[in-house]
C-alpha cells in the first residue's frame, strides 16, 4: 500500500515532559591499578620526566616564567576518563591543556612544577596516586616533528613557499599565556618577522608568517609555545571539462514563481554566469571576491544550475529532487580554481553573517591532505566554528580521487589512504557529501547504484562517519571519460552540459536540506533537518550493508522531500529535539507501539533511529575534539520472577562493526562513542517478547568537560514488514492512550504542491 505526495500523513513531534527526565544512580567505582607500580617502574617514569626537563632547559632558562608541553601517553586499557590521571597531575599544578592523538595527553610543565612531577612519580603511595601512575606508557617533551621542520625547510629553500602557519599553544593560564604571547612577539622581532593573526576561532591562536627564509624555519619549530608549524593548504576545485550538450532553454531551466517562497541556498564557488539570464534569475544576492580578469565561471554555474533544477535538467529522473532554490552567490574562487585556507576563511567570516536569512552554505571544493585519523583538520575546525557562531550548516564535497584507472566496484586495489577525505570534509557540523553512480555503460568503472570511482571514502578522524550522506554525481571509465554517465548541469557559456564530481552531489544535498529547514510550517531547526536527512538515508539501505560500504556510501541516499517530510499508513515516525545533560537522561517508559505489529506480547516489525546532536567542540583537544557523547537505547524493559525491571537494547547500532568491546578504543571504533551522527536498526520478522518498550536517551562529558545542556534531536520509524497495517494511526492512539503530546510537522501547501508536482 502507497500513498501519493498529497496523502503523506504528517510527522509526529513529541512534547518532551518535565517528568520525562530521570537522574540515574550509581557512584564512582575505586581507582584501577592496570600494574604493580614498582620502583624500577617509578624510577623509569622519573627518568624520562628529567629527559623532558633538559629538553626544555633553554627555554626555561630565558624565562624562568614560561611553560612547555609534556606528551604524557597513556596504556591502550587505561583510555576511559575514569582511569586519567588527572589527581596525580593536579596535585603537580601540571594541567592537562589538550590531548594529540588517542590517549596522548598534553600536559603544562614548568621549572617550578616538573619537580613536583617527579616526588609524585616517585613517592605518591595513596591507592589513587598508584592507580595514576600505573595508567602512565610514556613521558616525553612535545615538538614539532623533525621530518616536518625538514620538509618545511626544504619547500622555502626552493622557493615554493615563504608564508607559514603558526599555532601556539594555550595553556589555559591567563598569565602563561601572556608570558608566551610574549616571548612570541620577541622571537618574532629577533627573526625580523611579522605575525598576523588569523581567525580559526575560539580555541586556537593561529599566526600568518610571511617572507620566512630557511634558517628560520627551526627557529619558529623549535619555539616552546609552538604547537604546530605548517605551509597554509590549498583549497581546489577539480573537475574534468564540462562537455556542452545542447543550449539552455526555458523548457530545461524555467525562472523561478513570484508567489512562491523559495528557500536560499550560500554557494562559495567560481561565480555564476552573469551572462545566463536562465540562471541568474534564481541569483538573490551576489559578493564579488575575485577581479573580474581572474573569473571563470563553469564550476559556479555547473554547482548552481544543480542546487536549482537538478531533475529538470538530468531527463526529469526522478531519483533527483524537486527542490528549486534560490542562490547567494559568492565569487571566491579565481581562475585556476585554487585558493590558500586563510584567504578562503577571511571570506567566510565576512560573508556568512551577511545574510543571516541563510542557513545551508554550500562548499564543493576539497584540499590534497587526507585527514588524519587522530586529530581534525585545522580549516574544518574553523568551519565548525563558523556554524556554531553563526547558526548555519554548511554542505561540503567529500572530495575527488583524481589517479587513472580511478576505483572500481567492489574495490580490488589497495588505495591506502590516497582515496579518503581531506579537510575540511572531516568538519564535525557540516554535512559531507560523496557521490554514487546513477548510470552506467560497458566501459565504466562501476555499475550504477555503486560509489562513483572518484568519490572519496571515510571514516574521518576517530571513526566519524564521513561522509553522512551520498548523492548521484556521475561515473566514468578508466581514464576518466564519462560520456552519457555524467550529470546534466549549467556550464559557464550557457550550455546545458555533462560532468562528474562529488561537487555536484553535494548541491543536490544542499538544496535538499534548505527544503527540510524551510518548508514546514514555522520551519525545522538546523539540527532536526539534518536527523531527517541521515534518517531518510538509513530508511533506504539494506540492512545487511558493512561499516566497511558506510565508509564509501554514507547512510545513502535521502529521499525526495516529500517522502521525508512524511508518513505512510504502515509506517510512523516520531520526532525528539531536547537539551539533555550529563548524569541526567531522557527516559520514556513505557515506550508506545502499534496494536496491529503486537500479537501475544511479541512486536514484529522494523525499528530505525536515527540520533544526532551538537556536542560543544574544543580543537585544544586533538582526537577528543568532541567533549560530550550522546547515545539513544530504544528496548525492553521487562520484569524478572522478583518483578525487578532490566533495560535491554533490541535496536543496534547500524551498521555492526565487529565484536563489542568495552574498552575506550573499541567503543569508539565500534559503537561510534563520541560521534555526533548515530543510527541504529533492527528487523524483527521474528519478533520479540516484552511486556514493555522504554526510550533512553543519555549523554556523557569528556573528563574536564563542564556539564553544560546539549542540543539533541532523534528519530524513531516503526514500521511494518509488509506495508499493509495500520501503522500510523495505531500509533497515534497508543500515544494518546499514554498521555503524550504531540504536534504535527506540517507542510506549507504552496512549496509542497511545487515540490511535489
Amino acid at each position: 500500500m502507497t500513498t501519493s505526495p498529497k496523502e503523506k500523513l504528517p510527522l509526529k513531534k513529541v512534547v518532551i515532559r518535565e517528568g520525562d527526565y530521570f537522574r540515574p544512580g550509581g557512584g564512582g567505582s575505586s581507582p584501577k591499578v592496570f600494574e604493580p607500580v614498582t620502583q624500577a617502574v617509578r624510577e623509569g617514569l622519573a627518568k624520562k620526566l628529567q629527559t623532558t626537563a633538559r629538553h626544555f632547559e633553554n627555554a626555561f632558562s630565558e624565562n624562568s616564567q614560561t611553560a612547555a608541553v609534556a606528551r604524557i601517553a597513556l596504556k591502550d586499557e587505561a583510555l576511559a576518563k575514569s582511569h586519567r590521571p588527572v589527581s596525580l597531575l593536579e596535585r603537580a599544578d601540571c594541567p592537562i591543556v589538550g590531548i594529540d592523538h588517542l590517549g596522548e595527553l598534553l600536559v603544562s610543565v614548568r621549572p617550578a612544577t616538573i619537580p613536583k612531577l617527579e616526588r609524585a612519580l616517585t613517592g605518591d603511595t595513596t591507592k589513587k596516586g598508584v592507580a595514576n601512575i600505573s595508567t602512565i606508557r610514556l613521558i616525553e617533551p612535545f615538538s614539532v616533528r623533525d621530518d616536518q621542520l625538514t620538509s618545511l625547510t626544504a619547500a622555502v629553500s626552493d622557493g615554493e613557499i615563504s608564508t607559514l602557519k603558526l599555532r601556539l599553544f594555550r595553556h589555559g593560564d591567563t598569565q602563561v599565556d601572556a608570558t608566551i604571547a610574549s616571548s612570541f612577539a620577541a622571537k618574532m622581532k629577533s627573526l625580523g618577522l611579522g605575525a598576523e593573526a588569523v581567525n580559526y576561532g575560539e580555541h586556537m591562536t593561529v599566526y600568518r608568517i610571511r617572507g620566512v627564509r630557511a634558517e628560520h624555519v627551526e627557529e619558529l619549530g623549535r619555539f616552546v609555545g609552538t604547537q604546530s608549524l605548517d605551509s597554509f593548504p590549498e583549497y581546489e576545485i577539480v573537475r574534468p571539462a564540462a562537455q556542452p550538450v545542447v543550449r539552455l532553454t526555458a523548457a530545461v531551466f524555467p525562472a523561478p514563481d513570484r508567489d512562491v517562497d523559495y528557500p536560499v541556498v550560500g554557494l562559495i564557488d567560481s561565480g555564476i554566469d552573469p551572462n545566463n539570464a536562465h540562471l541568474n534569475a534564481w541569483v538573490a544576492g551576489r559578493e564579488h571576491y575575485v577581479p573580474v580578469a581572474d573569473r571563470d565561471y563553469e564550476h559556479g554555474s555547473f554547482v548552481g544550475g544543480l542546487l536549482v533544477h537538478a531533475r529538470l535538467m538530468n531527463h526529469g529522473d526522478t531519483r533527483f529532487p524537486l527542490a528549486e532554490c534560490k542562490i547567494v552567490d559568492v565569487v571566491a574562487m579565481p581562475r585556476g580554481g585554487k585558493i590558500t585556507e586563510d584567504e578562503l576563511l577571511a571570506i567566510l567570516w565576512e560573508v556568512v553573517p551577511k545574510y543571516p536569512h541563510v542557513r545551508v552554505w554550500n562548499l564543493s571544493l576539497a584540499g590534497s591532505r587526507p585527514c588524519s585519523n587522530h586529530t581534525f583538520s585545522d580549516m574544518g575546525i574553523a568551519l565548525d566554528e563558523i556554524q556554531t557562531k553563526f547558526g548555519v550548516t554548511f554542505v561540503l564535497a567529500a572530495g575527488n580521487y583524481n589517479k587513472p584507472p580511478f576505483r572500481d566496484w567492489p574495490v580490488t586495489s589497495n588505495l591506502g589512504d590516497s582515496d579518503r577525505i581531506c579537510g575540511p570534509a572531516d568538519s564535525v557540523r557540516a554535512v559531507t557529501v560523496g557521490s554514487i553512480a546513477h548510470r552506467d555503460s560497458p566501459g565504466a568503472r562501476v555499475t550504477a547504484a555503486s560509489p562513483s570511482p572518484f568519490s572519496r571514502r571515510g571514516p574521518g578522524p576517530v571513526y566519524l562517519p564521513k561522509p553522512e550522506v551520498t548523492h548521484y554525481g556521475g561515473n566514468c571509465d578508466p581514464s576518466g571519460g564519462h560520456a552519457q554517465i555524467g550529470v546534466l548541469s549549467v556550464d559557464g557559456r550557457g550550455n546545458l552540459a555533462e560532468s562528474i564530481g562529488t561537487s555536484f552531489a553535494s548541491p543536490v544535498i544542499a538544496a535538499l536540506l534548505a527544503h527540510l529547514q524551510h518548508r514546514p510550517v514555522g520551519g525545522l531547526s538546523n539540527l532536526v533537518a539534518r536527523t531527517l536527512l541521515v534518517h531518510s538515508c538509513a530508511l533506504g539501505t539494506d540492512l545487511r550493508t558493512s561499516s566497511t560500504e558506510v565508509n564509501y556510501r554514507g547512510y545513502g541516499v535521502p529521499a525526495n522531500v516529500d517522502e521525508i517530510l512524511g508518513s505512510d499508513p504502515w509506517r510512523a515516525t516520531l520526532i525528539f529535539e531536547m537539551d539533555l545533560k550529563a548524569g541526567v537522561d531522557l527516559q520514556l517508559t513505557p515506550f508506545p507501539l502499534p496494536d496491529c505489529l503486537v500479537s501475544d506480547g511479541v512486536m514484529k516489525g522494523e525499528m530505525t533511529v536515527t540520533l544526532a546532536y551538537e556536542p560543544p567542540l574544543n580543537s585544544r583537544f586533538g582526537s577528543e575534539y568532541c567533549r560530550t557523547n550522546v547515545d539513544v537505547s530504544l528496548g525492553t524493559f521487562n520484569a524478572d520472577e522478583q518483578g525487578e525491571r532490566a533495560h535491554h537494547r533490541q535496536v543496534h547500532p547500524f551498521p555492526r562493526r565487529g565484536e563489542k568491546s568495552a574498552l575506550e578504543k573499541g567503543l569508539i571504533e565500534q559503537g561510534l562513542k563520541w560521534s555526533p551522527t548515530k543510527v541504529y536498526r533492527r528487523c524483527m520478522p521474528r519478533g520479540v517478547n516484552a511486556d514493555q518498550w522504554r526510550l533512553v536517551i543519555a549523554a556523557t562529558d569528556r573528563s574536564g568537560q563542564p556539564n553544560t545542556a546539549v542540543r539533541v534531536a532523534v528519530a524513531v520509524t516503526i514500521a511494518s514488514l509488509e506495508e499493509d497495517a495500520h501503522v500510523y494511526n495505531d500509533m497515534v492512539r497508543s500515544m494518546n492512550q499514554l498521555g503524550w503530546s504531540t504536534v504535527d510537522i506540517q507542510i506549507r501547501g504552496r512549496d509542497r504542491f511545487r515540490a511535489s508536482r
